[in-house]
């Protein structure tokens, strides 16, 4: 009481609410400022508080909340079962007025649904027009009533009392209890259990101090939100309605963005970001260690990235199921070369023969180029007939190497490497051309009265193609100019069909001149293994030619055929008709995709196609590399001299690289 005001008599009444006229309704709620307890009951009339009664104990305001509640309910249920009477009364399709027109009821039974065939979002049917009202689920009754109930306190005493029109209380409640939370448990339990299935992110936890948090963007995204819903209601035309709306639909967001994270997984975190550095630098430090490490590399066997194949279309596959690149050999009448009189008649023919067999192919894809392939790998083993030592030049073994670079020119890569694939065939010499050079280079031979071929066809004789190949392989590695004469001859079966652009197209089939001897041609030679090898490197093609490959390789190697041959240029008629080195290798569809990794197979971790192949150890990489890197074995000047007049009128039907 407030210093000089009139005394309040405490059980005077304060105002009068009839509860049914005004249909109020009833809630629990916390006490205002100043109020005598914090167990107070609100008193609502269309959502507006009108009175708060406070009580001394937390059973008072309970029991009176229940009897409030039980005049409201009362009340609602006899107004809902005067509204199933009417509409039971009349027709749920409308009557009839007297013109025949169907006019719409204001009231209309509705058949109560089943809790199974409740939805989330929806969990009546949708409204109408008319004023719906449902029967009792299942049919038990007529129309609804008020059930007992029962009230337990924490203190685990029972207060049970039924509606008003019983008016007694009863101990004994604990059956009643169970019975009633049964019956009014199904529908609650139902519309959980969808929420809970269908939103299981809002299903809050049970257990308590559990850790809750925002990181990374949905923090920000929660920020941004709260400012938002700050904005948004200071807006005056915000309505309450809104307001809240907007209100519960932020702290929707906000649960769903939350992360639940324990202590020790917190301090794991705090942790594994603290010690970041640490392992980065272990990582660094490991990896630069395996990298000073030799790494042992073998020498596989030769052949083991590809596999043979009968038709251009078979896909070659291992036992492991690895697919392969396709090769297979072609023969020598599949290429045009020079005919026998041709400074004359400048005809090309098919070429009669060859003077070795392609007995395996390789192909791998590299960052950098892979010379001397004979020294690198395990060369076939190779026996003939005859007997007597060797007089002549020519090695058993010859090994031609194809680096095409797979990488578009650009400024500061280097010009003569680089990232692309080696296509590597090995020949082994055919004993008919052991036994022409067995004959030819034997002492006290004279060419001019050699008749062992005037039998035949002049186009078809291969005594001058073999005598051009042994000068050649005893010429070249000293004379730079000599060597200028291998001709590689390149083309494609289905360029066309797949449709490469006709600016490239129109250099298919065309022989190409590797003249530049150390740039663009390399020759090995190897007395100890009976081999030779030339490598081919296109990767110093000029710009144009080298976007061409490129692109070439991303677009079309995939769905292409190619074939090569290999032939040194016959330039005078006791050196024609030009005769192949060796048959011709058609690969089959080089899908990038598919590609040996030339790090992968000179280690041994790469799939081999050859199942019986044992690879041989050799020297720690870095000691391989010197040896096998070393300037090849050049003619005896640094660079190749400017070919003669004469040389390009012989070669004007070539390109030159």
């Amino acid at each position: 009481q407030l210093p000089g005001s009139q005394p309040v008599d405490p059980n005077a009444p304060r105002g009068v609410i009839d509860i049914v006229k005004e249909r109020a309704t009833f809630a629990a709620t916390a006490g205002h400022s100043g109020a005598p307890s914090p167990f107070c009951i609100s008193m609502k009339v269309k959502g507006e508080t009108k009175w708060k009664i406070a009580f001394e104990t937390r059973s008072e305001q309970m029991k009176w909340l229940a009897a409030l509640t039980d005049v409201v309910v009362q009340t609602f249920t006899d107004e809902y079962n005067e509204g199933l009477k009417m509409a039971e009364s009349t027709s749920s399709l409308g009557e009839k007025r007297g013109g025949g027109e169907a006019v719409p009821n204001e009231l209309a039974l509705v058949q109560q649904p089943s809790l199974a065939n409740l939805n989330v979002g929806g969990f009546l049917p949708a409204p109408t027009a008319a004023t719906l009202y449902f029967p009792p689920p299942n049919n038990a009754e007529k129309f609804w009533h008020l059930d007992e109930y029962a009230i337990r306190g924490s203190s685990g005493d029972d207060e049970t009392f039924d509606d008003e029109s019983e008016g007694s209380f009863d101990d004994d409640s604990g059956e009643e209890e169970s019975r009633t939370k049964s019956e009014r448990g199904d529908l609650t339990d139902a519309v959980f259990g969808l929420i809970s299935k269908h939103m299981p992110i809002l299903k809050p936890s049970t257990r308590l101090g559990e850790k809750w948090m925002l990181r990374g963007d949905p923090l920000y995204y929660s920020i941004a939100l709260l400012n938002l819903a700050v904005i948004y209601a200071r807006r005056s035309s915000t309505s309450i309605a809104q307001f809240w709306f907007f209100t519960f639909a932020a702290n929707v967001i906000v649960w769903v963005c939350l992360k639940n994270v324990d202590d020790d997984a917190l301090l794991s975190k705090i942790g594994d970001a603290g010690m970041k550095e640490e392992k980065t630098k272990k990582k660094r430090k490991k990896k630069e260690a395996k990298k000073a490490a030799p790494l042992k590399i073998i020498r596989p066997r030769a052949g083991s990235t590809s596999m043979w194949v009968e038709k251009a279309k078979d896909k070659p596959t291992n036992k492991e199921g690895h697919q392969f690149c396709g090769y297979r050999s072609l023969p020598s009448t599949e290429f045009q070369v020079r005919s026998h009189g041709y400074l004359s008649t400048k005809k090309k023919i098919p070429c009669p023969s060859e003077l070795y067999t392609l007995v395996a192919m390789d192909v791998f894809e590299s960052s950098k180029q892979y010379r001397d392939m004979g020294k690198r790998v395990k060369l076939p083993l190779v026996t003939f007939k005859d007997k007597g030592e060797k007089t002549w030049h020519s090695p058993d073994i010859f090994v031609v190497s194809v680096a095409l670079p797979t990488e578009a020119p650009k400024l500061g890569r280097p010009e003569d490497d680089g990232q692309g694939f080696t296509i590597t065939m090995y020949f082994t010499m055919k004993q008919s051309t052991r036994n022409i050079l067995r004959k030819v280079t034997a002492s006290g031979y004279d060419a001019t009265q050699d008749k062992s071929e005037a039998d035949k066809d002049v186009q078809k004789r291969l005594i001058n193609g073999v005598r051009l190949w042994e000068e050649w392989c005893r010429r070249a590695p000293e004379d730079p100019s000599f060597q200028a004469r291998f001709k590689f001859i390149p083309f494609g079966s289905n360029l066309a069909e797949i449709g490469v652009p006709g600016w490239i197209g129109k250099y298919n089939g065309k022989p190409v001149l590797i003249k530049r001897a150390g740039i663009t041609g390399f020759l090995f030679d190897h007395p100890e293994l009976n081999a030779m090898g030339f490598d081919i490197s296109l990767h110093p093609f000029p710009y144009l030619a080298k976007q061409a490959t490129a692109y070439m390789a991303e677009t079309y190697f995939k769905q292409m055929i190619a074939s090569f041959a290999f032939v040194i240029e016959g330039r005078s008629d006791d050196e024609l008709p030009e005769v192949l080195i060796g048959q011709g290798a058609q690969i089959c569809y080089p899908d990038p995709a598919r590609a040996i990794k030339a790090d992968d197979w000179f280690t041994g971790q790469s799939p081999i196609s050859d199942e019986t192949s044992e690879p041989t150890l050799v020297q720690d990489k870095e000691e391989d590399a010197e040896e096998v890197n070393e300037e090849p074995r050049r003619p005896g000047q640094e660079s190749a001299p400017s070919p003669s007049a004469e040389d390009e009128a012989q070669v004007e039907d070539t390109v030159t690289i």
